[in-house]
């Protein structure tokens, strides 16, 4: 997770994302070391550097592995559920479904557990993430019962259990007759009726939409096949519908409309304006507008990217609430409007300018990927960069890497390089590491959890070409994998065994350049070494529709400044080029 703001965010803006910042930090290690130090190197009086559970020697005394950890500056809070699963009752060969929700920040990651033995024990399902789950029922599973697990960084919560009936012979509710739409005089009776087929017969209960069907509320009492009651004109353009319920599930008839004759007409009239948003890109945005008006108005919402000279309808966009799902940094300064309309006339809002800008963190530069599913795999090609070490011999430190999470949750599982300069010395390494995985593997003495330093032979050159990836499957075995391939440096490796941990959100995939952090003991971030231009290319990430590119995926840019309170750009990416899987992260400014 980072701190977020607007490059060009106001001073409100960036006061309103101080005043919600959280700092919660995160560990990563660094491995291996192509150099050890220079003759003359601070061996003792450098501070030790905390590594998750480890002290190690600082990168001035041995040339090694520099702690670094991930700066967050959100508020978090733990899942709450806001929506349990519901039992089901189907006959085999049905498709069967079962929904749930929870609440929290960072959004939670679901996961699908099931029992067969009325929830003695439970176990994973295999691919089942989301707020979803769906399959076709069989005979065998009558009985069997699910659940959910929500998790994020503060806890994680689990749904009540619902448990699934598969039975021969049961069928879901089947409209039949649909009501249709009526026109009557005022205080003449209106009369809708409908009728539905299923076993166990259905029961049906009556709905009412004042709006043009944006909302549904249930009318009292109306629970027989046939409504019926006294038009009025306050009732003119009113929609009426029934819903058909058994044990198997539901179904609407279509919408049937009233208009009473008599009733006095009004042009919309807006009662409620959109308002402005302020996001960080790859974060959503709603709008909200209403009117008034008889008969009820309709609404479209519309779009200007040249400043409100000119609009454009949004396709689908025709609801009082509009939201974007993930905003991107070409969105910035958009505006958008609604505009109501009935039979007496049109009304429009206000417009309500939409601010996006690129994310800010305190130690991350490069590019994120958030949201759009499960990221499940993710790599990149680049170039070890050279560092320019400090005249004065004091020590930085820089690292490149991929990864999945981190950009939204607490845990990263990541592997990459190191450019540092320690008393004045260049050096460089490999690493790897799973943070947030309190799990101790010990393949050949090596531990996951908090450093795991490669065999002899994989060693790091400036200007070598690294290619590095991060893969999870469906049983939750994790895979690292790197090579540096220039000769005669030429080297691979894959972790010899299998690492299982089921504790990752898999939220988000990273492309970045880090400044680590130091602790002696108590944590700060270091210098940030003068790696120049750190070239990636193939930067790939699949999140649930195979490999895709960066801009594929919606990344957004991530840049580097100094604090929260101070926005000295101390690095950033450029833009994507055509692929959208290759840029240039570049250093600008010593600490």
């Amino acid at each position: 997770m980072w701190a977020r703001r607007r490059s060009t965010a106001s001073a409100r803006s960036r006061a309103a994302v101080a005043a919600l910042a959280l700092a919660v930090v995160l560990t990563f290690a660094l491995i291996g070391a192509a150099s050890g130090p220079a003759a003359g190197a601070r061996a003792t009086s450098a501070p030790a550097l905390t590594i998750g559970a480890v002290r190690l020697p600082a990168a001035g005394a041995t040339g090694g592995p520099v702690s670094s950890r991930v700066i967050v500056h959100r508020k978090l809070v733990r899942p709450a559920i806001t929506k349990q699963p519901q039992a089901v009752y189907t006959a085999p060969g049905s498709r069967v479904r079962f929904a749930a929700a929870a609440s929290g920040y960072p959004k939670p990651t679901a996961r699908w557990q099931i029992s067969r033995n009325h929830g003695a024990s439970w176990r994973n399902i295999a691919g089942a993430r989301g707020g979803t789950f769906s399959f076709v029922a069989v005979v065998g599973q009558n009985g069997d019962e699910f659940r959910a697990v929500f998790r994020n960084t503060r806890g994680r919560v689990v749904t009540a259990p619902a448990k699934l009936t598969a039975v021969a012979g049961y069928s879901r509710p089947l409209v039949h007759s649909e009501p249709s739409s009526l026109t009557t005089a005022s205080g003449a009776n209106a009369t809708f009726t409908a009728a539905a087929s299923g076993d166990p017969a259905p029961t049906v209960q009556w709905e009412l939409s004042t709006n043009n069907g944006a909302s549904w509320s249930n009318l009292a009492g109306a629970t027989s096949p046939t409504l019926s009651f006294l038009a009025s004109p306050i009732l003119s353009g009113d929609e009426f519908r029934a819903l058909f319920t058994n044990v198997l599930g539901t179904q609407l008839t279509t919408n049937a409309t009233l208009t009473v004759s008599g009733a006095v007409g009004g042009g919309p009239v807006v009662t409620q304006q959109p308002t402005g948003q302020d996001v960080p890109a790859g974060e959503s945005a709603t709008f909200i507008a209403a009117a008034s008006g008889s008969p009820a108005p309709s609404v479209q919402w519309q779009v200007s990217t040249d400043s409100g000279q000119s609009w454009t309808n949004i396709a689908g966009a025709t609801s009082d609430t509009f939201s974007l799902a993930t905003t991107t940094v070409a969105e910035d300064r958009y505006e958008y409007q609604a505009v109501f309309t009935n039979a007496e006339g049109s009304a429009t809002t206000d417009p309500a300018i939409l601010g996006v800008g690129n994310l800010l963190t305190s130690n991350w530069s490069g590019y994120a990927a958030v949201g759009g599913g499960a990221y499940t795999a993710v790599s990149a090609t680049w170039r070890v960069p050279a560092v320019t070490c400090p005249t004065d011999g004091s020590d930085s430190n820089s690292s490149q890497w991929v990864g999945i999470d981190g950009a939204s949750d607490s845990t990263v599982e990541q592997d990459g390089t190191y450019s540092n300069c320690a008393g004045g010395t260049a050096n460089y390494g490999a690493w790897l590491e799973m943070v947030g995985n309190t799990t101790v593997y010990n393949p050949g003495g090596m531990e996951y959890n908090a450093q795991t330093s490669l065999p002899s032979g994989h060693t790091v050159y400036p200007g070598d070409s690294i290619t590095a990836s991060v893969s999870v499957d469906d049983d939750d075995d994790w895979t690292f994998a790197m090579a540096d391939t220039t000769s005669p440096h030429t080297w691979s490796y894959t972790n010899p065994t299998t690492i299982y941990w089921a504790g990752a959100d898999e939220s988000s995939a990273e492309w970045i350049v880090e400044r680590p952090q130091l602790c002696t003991p108590d944590c700060q971030l270091t210098a940030l070494a003068n790696f120049g231009t750190a070239a990636f290319s193939n930067a790939l990430a699949n999140a649930g529709n195979g490999s895709q590119s960066i801009a594929a995926l919606g990344g957004s840019p991530v840049q580097m400044i100094r604090s929260d309170s101070d926005s000295t750009l101390l690095a950033g990416p450029g833009a994507l080029d055509g692929t959208g899987e290759i840029f240039s992260d570049t250093w600008y400014a010593p600490f």
